[in-house]
């Protein structure tokens, strides 16, 4: 980040400052047939910044309350197609699926099968180093947590319930 990071903005620059000069660096923020870098960091951003920091206003949000003035302006959303789908995660958190224990090989694997367009998976053999996953492991179980928001529902033994817990 550091090497893209662009000013005062909050945006960043399209180019790194390792790279050659140019007669100028820009930075991009408007989607067209490639989404613009800016919008992609801005889509990571949120959910890193959901796993790791504990934050909830992110540098990923304050990025699209910077450009959603001029989405609505222009009248134009096609142009900012990946800033909107930026904003249906915001509007609408995505789960959390969370499955821990010696079985999550298999468990994520099963749940992958279906299609959760709104889900992110995290896991492994115990409760590793994200905060979400912390005190979740139970010694000779394997678990799925469905959760949302950093609020996790019961946990749960199979992907049936799991997928019950995200229609619910």
């Amino acid at each position: 980040m550091s090497h893209f990071d662009g000013d005062a903005s909050g945006f960043f620059y399209f180019t790194s400052d390792l790279d050659p000069p140019l007669i100028a660096r820009r930075i991009d923020y408007g989607d067209n047939v490639i989404p613009s870098a800016n919008s992609i960091m801005a889509r990571n951003l949120v959910l890193w910044e959901n796993y790791w920091s504990g934050s909830v206003y992110s540098r990923g949000q304050r990025m699209f309350n910077r450009v959603w003035p001029r989405l609505k302006k222009d009248g134009q959303p096609s142009f900012y197609s990946n800033w909107c789908q930026l904003m249906l995660t915001l509007i609408k958190p995505p789960f959390e699926i969370a499955i821990v224990g010696s079985a999550y090989d298999r468990l994520l694997d099963e749940i992958q099968r279906t299609y959760q367009p709104d889900a992110v998976y995290l896991g492994g053999p115990d409760s590793g180093n994200l905060p979400l996953l912390q005190y979740k492991h139970v010694e000779g179980e394997t678990l799925i947590y469905v959760c949302q928001n950093k609020t996790c529902k019961r946990p749960v033994e199979t992907v049936a319930d799991a997928l019950t817990q995200m229609n619910e």
